[in-house]
């Protein structure tokens, strides 16, 4: 959790000089907004909170090995978010979506507290590109994730 919560401090270190005037600007067409990227964010941590509660509900069943998750960091591979994870095309309010990405680090947070690593190591949620990950390793994937995001919101703010 010391990573992901670095990291959180980073992200937020980013985005918090950002007016609430240039908070929903988007740079081009078919970019984001920093709001729309901290909301893909927010999507992102919440689906995994979601998850790892629905898998720590079930009993272990074969541990999955780790896989190397580390390139997610990296943009030069691109990616296309999951619909579902997509954030609307629409404004959001600087303060209030700060509250909800907040609200989704508690509930990972009290997720994390709640259970042993033997349990997050003996549980698993699927990944689109790598299959069945143990949920430590998604602890360690929303702190990557946010790592990649925090250099778009650089390019983002570059532009504004």
């Amino acid at each position: 959790m010391e990573y992901i919560e670095n990291i959180r401090i980073q992200l937020l270190e980013e985005i918090e000089p950002v007016p609430e005037a240039d908070w929903n600007i988007k740079t081009d067409a078919t970019d984001w907004s920093v709001a729309q990227v901290v909301e893909h964010l927010r999507l992102f941590e919440a689906f995994v909170g979601r998850s790892m509660k629905s898998a720590l509900e079930t009993e272990p069943t074969t541990r999955a090995e780790e896989k190397p998750i580390q390139m997610m960091k990296y943009r030069r591979r691109p990616a296309e978010a999951p619909q579902e994870l997509q954030p609307e095309d629409m404004e959001f309010g600087k303060q209030s979506l700060l509250e909800e990405l907040k609200e989704t680090r508690d509930y990972i947070r009290h997720l994390e507290e709640k259970h042993t690593s033997e349990e997050l190591a003996a549980r698993s949620i699927s990944h689109p590109n790598f299959g069945p990950m143990p949920l430590h390793q998604w602890l360690e994937m929303i702190g990557l994730h946010e790592e990649r995001h925090i250099a778009q919101i650089q390019d983002i703010k570059a532009k504004l």
